[in-house]
């Protein structure tokens, strides 16, 4: 009698521990199949829990979930995935273009051209996208919208500048802050002695659409200027005085 309660003790202590056991922690990268870059912002949620994490500057990621579950792995503009881990302890995954936005027209430095005969790399947010999301200026309205566009806060005070990176860190010595075109017209990041924020003052009400040039395209339309990425800003007075014009 004493050797069966002995063993079903035993056998409550250690089931908790055989749960436990069959969680595994997965690391990886996610990376673009246009090239191979890796995709900041990208979420990769457990399908059964709910549970989700973000992947960082570089497109690395870790998640700790049972070995029998499946990720699911999703960013605008890409087809989502579902994944089984299967006990694996490393899972790359390569997101591929959803073909079905081509259809878009995009605004570039030399007009606007539909999104499946553009060469280089852009992608496109719409004015109504953003237009009700409560942060303080367009910018951080970026953050896990456009696939390689990281963004943060400088310093967390309202009005200040906001770091925006495309494609990630491409000078130590040089500034990495992208191109701002508005309407048309180059726009500086560069603030006062405050280190206020001029594209704070841009009413988000104000933006028909938002396109971000990712590649060298983007330096053969602007130059130097666009080496490190360009954010086009067409405003819908724009769009309304080019309506008007027709």
């Amino acid at each position: 009698m004493r050797s069966n309660i002995f063993i079903v003790l035993v056998m409550l202590l250690v089931s908790p521990l055989l749960g436990l056991a069959q969680n595994i922690t997965i690391s990886g990268k996610v990376i673009s199949d246009e090239d191979g870059m890796g995709i900041p912002g990208v979420s990769i949620g457990i399908k059964e829990s709910g549970k989700s994490t973000v992947t960082d500057i570089s497109g690395r990621y870790q998640l700790t979930l049972d070995s029998k579950e499946t990720i699911i792995c999703s960013y605008l503009g890409f087809i989502q995935q579902e994944i089984l881990v299967k006990n694996k302890r490393e899972i790359n995954i390569r997101l591929v273009p959803n073909l079905n936005t081509l259809d878009e027209i995009v605004v570039v430095g030399y007009g606007s051209i539909n999104k499946s005969d553009l060469t280089g790399n852009v992608s496109k947010i719409e004015g109504e996208e953003i237009a009700n999301i409560p942060v303080p200026n367009f910018q951080e309205t970026l953050q896990g919208r456009l696939a390689g566009v990281f963004v943060a806060s400088s310093s967390g005070k309202l009005g200040d500048g906001v770091k925006i990176r495309i494609r990630g860190t491409t000078s130590i010595s040089a500034g990495n802050d992208p191109l701002y075109i508005i309407d048309g017209i180059p726009v500086t990041t560069a603030g006062s002695i405050d280190n206020s924020n001029p594209m704070s003052m841009i009413n988000m009400g104000d933006i028909a659409s938002i396109n971000v040039l990712k590649d060298a395209a983007a330096a053969s339309i602007y130059g130097a200027r666009g080496s490190n990425g360009v954010v086009v800003i067409t405003t819908k007075k724009a769009v309304q005085e080019k309506l008007n014009s027709m």
